[in-house]
């Protein structure tokens, strides 16, 4: 047989580069010898050069919304090839401009474990919905990544050795755990006390910082939403302002006349439970309220106030009470717990905030933005792929107090 010939060749593998680097964009949308649908040719950038009297470099700079070098089109000639696209009803080629634009138009999801299976009221659904609202606004796809699995450990970016994201121009990682599995109501790392499932909790929270800090010394472009990593300043985030929020609940029971006021917790602490700690704390100390009078209280052995730990007993004559995670469903769904509370405040008075927003139906509560952190860590994560160099990108989004108005006032009160 014989061989092709050179020109045989450079037809059918063009070499790459070269000075028409514009011209790249006039294949774009072209199925170029291949029927569309019902045996219709599909228009090319060539036909709309041709329909609107230009050459291709320009259609393909129009469509792809960039100039190339020398070429310098005006509004007339844009509106007259845009004409031609709609006359013609010409279709890009998705990829091809993509690739023209240096871009995929993707952004990664990544989550260390099943979010679209995940019960109502999941914190990592929530995040997930404002991902996508943001994304599609911002004329983006998602791509969400569940292949990524080491058998040993589950979920891993790394789990063949490689950034299985880089598929996507950037990602966006959801630092959750389930509900159930944490004390502070969908925080990452804060497993309920005790046992292998802490334990499991403890070691996901330490991949998910292992890979996030080998994914900031590649520079892949990332953002975390949540706060289980927030602590470390050398990466991207989008969290909320707990200790904010609960400074409020603590302003909002002492506005209803309570000095007695306890952070009630239930759980293994966590930074999320840190960040509600130091908000009580510091509301506590600007209202003039001691240790004694507004306590932290751990349910079911943690540490509160002091080095002992405090439980039921250091209640006495506590009856207004800001909930946090675990805590929140003991007070509200389970009768033994709450009666026991209720005693110990020697009034039927009883006054909770649920500092989770969500764990107890009807209370006041302080809700956490979840949805809008889920649009926010797409903002940021925008703002890096448009950026060159520079620092990690952060933001805190205030939580909101909801439903003040229906905390009880304290016994005896007027």
């Amino acid at each position: 047989m014989r061989p092709p010939n050179k020109a045989h060749w450079a037809m059918r593998y063009p070499a790459r580069g070269g000075a028409r680097k514009h011209d790249e964009g006039a294949h774009m949308g072209r199925a170029k010898q291949t029927a569309g649908t019902g045996g219709r040719k599909r228009i090319t950038q060539v036909d709309v050069a041709r329909h609107a009297g230009v050459s291709t470099g320009i259609v393909s700079s129009v469509v792809n919304g960039r100039d190339y070098g020398s070429i310098r089109v005006s509004q007339a000639t844009r509106d007259r090839v845009w004409r031609s696209v709609r006359d013609l009803g010409y279709v890009p080629n998705i990829a091809a401009r993509n690739l023209a634009r240096g871009s995929n138009r993707l952004i990664g999801v990544f989550a260390y474990r099943p979010l679209m299976t995940a019960v109502d009221g999941d914190p990592g659904r929530a995040f997930l919905a404002g991902i996508e609202e943001e994304a599609g606004r911002a004329g983006y796809n998602l791509l969400l990544f569940t292949a990524a699995q080491d058998a040993a450990a589950g979920r891993s970016v790394y789990a063949d050795g490689v950034n299985s994201l880089q598929l996507a121009d950037g990602s966006v990682l959801i630092t959750t755990e389930p509900p159930g599995r944490e004390a502070e109501a969908g925080e990452a790392g804060e497993a309920e006390a005790g046992g292998a499932e802490a334990d499991g909790a403890e070691a996901g929270g330490a991949r998910a910082a292992a890979e996030a800090a080998a994914l900031a010394a590649e520079e892949y472009p990332f953002v975390l939403v949540g706060d289980a990593l927030a602590a470390d300043p050398a990466l991207s985030c989008a969290g909320a302002d707990h200790a904010g929020g609960t400074a409020d609940a603590v302003r909002a029971l002492a506005a209803r006349g309570h000095r007695r006021i306890a952070l009630v917790r239930h759980g293994r602490p966590g930074r999320v439970s840190g960040l509600r700690g130091a908000g009580f704390r510091q509301a506590r100390a600007a209202l003039g309220l001691t240790a004694a009078e507004a306590p932290v209280v751990d349910l079911g052995g943690g540490t509160g106030d002091g080095a002992a730990d405090r439980g039921l007993p250091d209640a006495a004559g506590l009856a207004a009470w800001a909930a946090a995670g675990g805590a929140t469903a003991l007070l509200a769904e389970e009768p033994a717990t709450a009666a026991g509370l209720r005693g110990a405040a020697g009034s039927g008075a009883f006054a909770v905030v649920d500092l989770g927003g969500g764990r107890a139906p009807g209370l006041p509560a302080v809700d956490v933005p979840r949805h809008e952190l889920g649009r926010e860590a797409v903002r940021l994560l925008l703002r890096l792929l448009g950026r060159t160099g520079g620092g990690p990108l952060r933001s805190t989004l205030s939580c909101t107090l909801r439903g003040a108005d229906a905390l009880a006032p304290p016994p005896g009160a007027a």
